[in-house]
C-alpha cells in the first residue's frame, strides 16, 4: 500500500485550481475534506484525481465517484434554497459509463429538474476531462433549520 503525503496532494490541487481560476467549493469539512479538496465555478464542481482516489486496478474508485456526485448534487440543490436550509440525500442513483484515472480532472455538473414543497429532484453527470463517465440522478429532502 502506498503512503500518501496528503499535504503535498492538497497543495498541488490548490495550485492547479488557482491556475484555472477555480475557487474552493462550499462545505469542505467532514467527509468531503477527506476526498477533496473540491473546487467550483458557479455550481459546476471539479476534483483533481490523484492516487488516493484509485482502486487497486488503478481506476478511480466507484465510491469516490458516488461521493463526488453527492457533493455536486448538494451544491446544485443548495443554490435553490435559502441560507437556513440543508438538503440530505434521500436517493442517489449512478450509472458508471467509463473509467477515470489519476491525473484526470473530474467535472461535475447538475441541475434541479423539479422542486416540490419538501423535495428536490436532481440530475447530473461527471466527466473525466471531456469524457462522460457517470450519469446520475438524486432526490434531496429540503429541511429548514435555525442556525
Amino acid at each position: 500500500m502506498s503512503d500518501f503525503d496528503f499535504d503535498v496532494l492538497i497543495a498541488a490541487a490548490h495550485d492547479r485550481a488557482a491556475k484555472q481560476g477555480l475557487k474552493a467549493g462550499p462545505a469542505q469539512q467532514g467527509f468531503t475534506a477527506l476526498f477533496g479538496p473540491v473546487f467550483s465555478s458557479g455550481t459546476d464542481c471539479y476534483l483533481f484525481v490523484d492516487e488516493r482516489h484509485t482502486n487497486p486496478e488503478g481506476f478511480v474508485h466507484g465510491g469516490l465517484l458516488s461521493a463526488f456526485v453527492d457533493y455536486v448534487f448538494y451544491v446544485s440543490a443548495l443554490a435553490q434554497l435559502p441560507d437556513n436550509a440543508v438538503c440530505p440525500t434521500i436517493d442517489l442513483q449512478l450509472q458508471y459509463l467509463a473509467a477515470a484515472r489519476a491525473g484526470d480532472t473530474l467535472t461535475g455538473k447538475a441541475s434541479v429538474l423539479r422542486e416540490t414543497r419538501d423535495l428536490l429532484f436532481v440530475r447530473g453527470e461527471v466527466l473525466a476531462d471531456d469524457k462522460l463517465i457517470v450519469a446520475a440522478s438524486g432526490v434531496y429532502k429540503k429541511i429548514h433549520h435555525q442556525p
